[in-house]
């Protein structure tokens, strides 16, 4: 039943009223959802190309802090973090992003999540966590904070209520657009709906 509900024409129309023409309605921007993980590569690589995209359409983005979790205990998770960096330096080079080579360790990745929970408010401050956190800028650090894991888990849940388990993606309109890859796809429906502030016919 959920399944179908998630895959259903109602639902679909649901969400472009309550991300799109509700917002209009009122004389605000669109909402789009964005589920990032500071220790996902494609988390990094996303939150440093929204700023683009919102000086071109008028869309505001929603962010959410998630946790980047393995989707099976069948997966070498060592293999798989060595193709997320690799893959992410791909897109990094296409588009002129900032590169990474290693992981955040356990210390300044709960040092980044906390300082999202206080500081993090826009894509510009996320941005800034984001890179003080893979360049493990921090000079002090937090201690593991029960705030800071309830609020990863209530906007993990919010995803998996969305149909999607996975970090690094956008939700707009009812569609999921995951990772720069998808972008492409995005631009063309931001066009559709007539939210380009100037003719545009994409970048990704």
């Amino acid at each position: 039943m959920k399944v179908h509900w998630l895959q259903s024409n109602m639902r679909q129309s649901f969400l472009t009223y309550r991300f799109y023409n509700l917002p209009l309605l009122f004389g605000n921007k669109p909402i789009a959802d964005v589920y990032l993980a500071l220790n996902d590569p494609h988390s990094f690589m996303l939150i440093q190309v929204l700023s683009d995209i919102e000086k071109r359409f008028n869309l505001t983005f929603r962010l959410y802090l998630v946790t980047n979790t393995t989707l099976s205990s069948e997966v070498d998770a060592a293999l798989l973090n060595q193709w997320a960096l690799k893959d992410a330096n791909h897109i990094a080079d296409k588009y002129g992003l900032i590169k990474i080579s290693s992981f955040p360790d356990m210390k300044t990745l709960v040092t980044g999540q906390q300082t999202w929970l206080l500081h993090a408010k826009t894509v510009e401050q996320a941005l800034a966590v984001f890179t003080d956190t893979w360049a493990n800028n921090f000079t002090e650090h937090f201690p593991i904070s029960t705030p800071v894991i309830t609020a990863q888990i209530n906007n993990q849940r919010r995803m998996f209520r969305r149909g999607y388990h996975a970090s690094g993606g956008l939700f707009f309109c009812g569609n999921w657009f995951v990772g720069i890859d998808r972008l492409e796809h995005l631009e063309l429906l931001l066009n559709e709906k007539g939210l380009n502030k100037e003719e545009s016919q994409g970048y990704f």
